[in-house]
């Protein structure tokens, strides 16, 4: 009798979540305290043409090959993610004035796999923060557009 899995891994769909708490003893002159950062992600892809999302990368059905109308695996991608910095830390060992509190950035992002070996990756992110800036307030929300070209050997 041939037994079929609940769950499959025939997936195109991927997540991926993971949760940081830094616990870490500091000390300035003779004051000493323990911080505890905390940061959390949670990031998902859906590959386009059908491939499984795999947590080590996406291995393309039809590698690059235009002369035959091949052009690989195209992947979607998404990420939130945030760190937030123990109120301890403040305003003896950082600055409250220059130093970020807490942060939380949002990813999108395309990811293309011309082979088992080579991804080629687009991604916009932004992050936002609370203090930092020495004028009072937030720091200015930083943008940026990012492109790897990655090697798997």
């Amino acid at each position: 009798m041939l037994l079929k899995p609940i769950i499959t891994t025939d997936l195109s769909f991927g997540l991926l979540s993971e949760a940081v708490l830094s616990s870490q003893e500091v000390q300035k002159g003779a004051t000493s305290a323990k911080i505890d950062n905390k940061g959390w992600q949670v990031a998902s892809t859906y590959v386009l043409t059908g491939e499984n999302a795999s947590y080590s990368g996406v291995v393309p059905r039809n590698a690059f090959d235009p002369a035959n109308g091949k052009w690989g695996a195209f992947e979607v991608a998404g990420r939130f993610s945030t760190l937030s910095v123990d109120d301890e830390a403040f305003p003896v060992y950082a600055n409250p004035l220059t130093s970020v509190q807490d942060a939380k950035a949002w990813d999108i992002g395309l990811n293309w796999y011309l082979n088992k070996n080579v991804k080629l990756m687009t991604h916009f992110e932004q992050t936002f923060y609370d203090g930092g800036n020495a004028l009072g307030g937030e720091r200015k929300t930083e943008s940026v557009l990012l492109s790897r070209v990655q090697l798997y050997f």
